[in-house]
């Protein structure tokens, strides 16, 4: 009975291992992973409108595409972000409630650069894996996979800002 036993163990291992990797997905050629993990119930089931923010393109990723540009375009140079602050947001209907990036799990004190936001943000974005359809386009984590602990995070809250957050 114990070869049996240490067979089984082993499968169920690999097969935990093998269900972590799938976890973390994107063209990964630099160490940055994505997941649709600890979520809001919320970020899946709002209905968000299209509100010409995607220019055409895929309408399950008008909140991504809407804030690449904010990251892209309006976030102060050398600003740092550090656990919990929002950092750009997406107002659901008339607000307070929205779509916000905020890292999320870092230990205190630990900030972080645009540079860190935009590559977790593209490793969420990724539009041809399997993890931007399964998040619905306006939801997930993303992170660097030397990061010991933290990611940012795109998730429902109910006190949002609109755009850039102060």
């Amino acid at each position: 009975m114990r070869p049996i036993h240490a067979i089984v163990v082993a499968a169920l291992s690999l097969a935990a291992s093998a269900a972590e990797d799938n976890k973390a997905t994107g063209n990964d050629t630099q160490g940055w992973a994505a997941d649709c993990d600890a979520l809001s119930s919320r970020c899946q089931t709002t209905s968000v409108a299209d509100g010409n923010h995607d220019n055409g393109k895929d309408k399950r990723l008008h909140v991504m595409n809407y804030l690449r540009k904010l990251i892209q375009s309006d976030l102060p140079p050398g600003r740092l972000y550090g656990n919990g602050r929002h950092i750009a947001c997406y107002q659901h209907a008339n607000g307070p409630h929205g779509f916000c990036l905020f890292f999320e799990n870092f230990p205190h004190g630990t900030n972080h650069s645009i540079g860190d936001i935009m590559h977790a943000f593209d490793a969420m974005s990724d539009p041809h894996n399997a993890y931007a359809r399964a998040c619905h386009g306006r939801c997930g984590r993303g992170w660097n996979k030397a990061w010991k602990h933290g990611y940012l995070k795109l998730d429902y809250v109910t006190r949002s800002c609109n755009g850039v957050c102060k």
